[in-house]
C-alpha cells in the first residue's frame, strides 16, 4: 500500500510515521477532553430564528454573507415572498448535492482516524481511507463553491417581510410550511459550508505535507485541530440535514 509520497521519502516524514504520530496526539486529546455531544442538539437559537422567520419576516439564514445579491427588490406582496421562498427551495438541490458529495470524502477521513484511535482498523489501512479520500477532494470542493455561489446570486432570500407587508397572519398552512422548508434548507447548507471549509483546510496541509512544505509535527498539530472541528460540524449537519426530512415547499 502506498503513502502520500511517490517517491521513497525520508524515514521522519513518511507517511506512516506522521500518521502514527498523528495517532498518538489524537488518542491523548480523547483521553483529555470530554466527548462533544451536545451538537446532536440544535441549539434553542436555531429553532428561534426560523420560528421568527415565519412570524415576523426575519430573512433566513445565508450561506455567503458576502455573495452578490440579485437588483431586482421583488413585489411587496406576501404572495410574491412565498414564491421567492418556493423558487429557492427549489434551486436548493443542486448546492445540496454537491455538498453530499464533499462531505461524504470528508466523513471518511474522519472515520477512518476515529476508527484508529479506537483500535479498529490497523494504521496501514487508516492510511489507504486517507489516501482514498484525497482523490478528488479539490475538484469536488470546487464543484460544491461554485452552485452554492451560482445559488445565493441567482434566488432571492427567501424574505418574508417586504415593504407595505407587515402582516402575516393570513398566510396559508401551506405557505407556512414552504418558509419553513426553505429556511431549513439554507441552514443546511449552511452548516455543509462551514463543514467543507474545514475539509478544505485539511486537504491543503495533506498537499503541504505531502511536498514536503510541512513538518509531521506540523501535520499533527494541525490535523488535531482539524479532527475535533470536523466531527462537530458534521454533526451540526447532520441534525440540520435530519429537520428538513419532513419539510416540503410544493
Amino acid at each position: 500500500m502506498s503513502g502520500y509520497y511517490n517517491e521513497q521519502p525520508p524515514k521522519w516524514n513518511d507517511a506512516r510515521w506522521v500518521w502514527a504520530g498523528i495517532a498518538l496526539v489524537c488518542v491523548l486529546a480523547v483521553l483529555g477532553n470530554v466527548t462533544v455531544w451536545l451538537v446532536l442538539r440544535e441549539s434553542p437559537q436555531d429553532q428561534e430564528t426560523i420560528n421568527a422567520s415565519v412570524q415576523g419576516g426575519v430573512q433566513g439564514p445565508s450561506s455567503d454573507s458576502g455573495s452578490e445579491q440579485p437588483a431586482e427588490q421583488g413585489s411587496t406582496t406576501a404572495d410574491s415572498a412565498v414564491a421567492d421562498c418556493r423558487a429557492r427551495w427549489l434551486a436548493q438541490a443542486e448546492p445540496l448535492q454537491a455538498a453530499t458529495a464533499s462531505i461524504q470524502q470528508w466523513r471518511t477521513h474522519i472515520d477512518a482516524m476515529n476508527k484508529l484511535v479506537a483500535g479498529q482498523i490497523s494504521l496501514t489501512q487508516a492510511t489507504a481511507f486517507w489516501n482514498q479520500t484525497r482523490k478528488g477532494a479539490m475538484h469536488r470542493i470546487a464543484h460544491f463553491e461554485a452552485k452554492e455561489q451560482r445559488y445565493e446570486r441567482q434566488n432571492r432570500p427567501c424574505d418574508t417581510k417586504r415593504s407595505g407587508d407587515t402582516s402575516l397572519t393570513d398566510m396559508t398552512p401551506r405557505d407556512r410550511r414552504c418558509v419553513r422548508a426553505t429556511l431549513a434548507g439554507d441552514r443546511v447548507l449552511s452548516r455543509a459550508k462551514t463543514a467543507i471549509n474545514t475539509w478544505t483546510h485539511h486537504v491543503h496541509d495533506m498537499e503541504m505535507l505531502r511536498t514536503g512544505k510541512l513538518s509531521a509535527t506540523q501535520a499533527a498539530q494541525m490535523w488535531q485541530m482539524n479532527w475535533q472541528m470536523g466531527q462537530d460540524e458534521l454533526m451540526a449537519y447532520d441534525h440540520a440535514s435530519a429537520r428538513t426530512l419532513a419539510l416540503r415547499c410544493s
